[in-house]
């Protein structure tokens, strides 16, 4: 396993990666597999963000502090995925397209 996203959501370790057979979650302890079989949304509730993956996992944290100045930001292509790893998430198991080619 080759960890490339990782980061700590509602004090929880959240990775993905992807091993030989595809593109993996693992969010604590456990391990889900983004085959498109499982669903992953992202939702934001007041001053919080919600991930959901399934029917087992749901983690709320506090939006990103960076949201508030994004439509400011002067980095080129600046997106707010880029502030919030349940939205990178959501955003990638979302596209089946982008789904297959991160990671190669």
């Amino acid at each position: 396993m080759q960890v490339v996203h990782h980061g700590e959501l509602a004090a929880t370790d959240v990775v993905l990666y992807r091993e030989a057979d595809g593109l993996r979650l693992r969010v604590g302890e456990e391990v889900v597999r983004l085959d498109g079989s499982i669903d992953v949304q992202h939702h934001v509730v007041g001053a919080d963000c919600v991930l959901t993956v399934g029917q087992s996992i749901e983690l709320r944290y506090p939006a990103p502090a960076e949201w508030s100045g994004l439509q400011d930001d002067l980095t080129p292509f600046v997106e707010a995925e880029n502030f919030d790893l349940g939205l990178f998430v959501a955003n990638v198991a979302g596209d089946p397209e982008r789904s297959a080619r991160i990671y190669r």
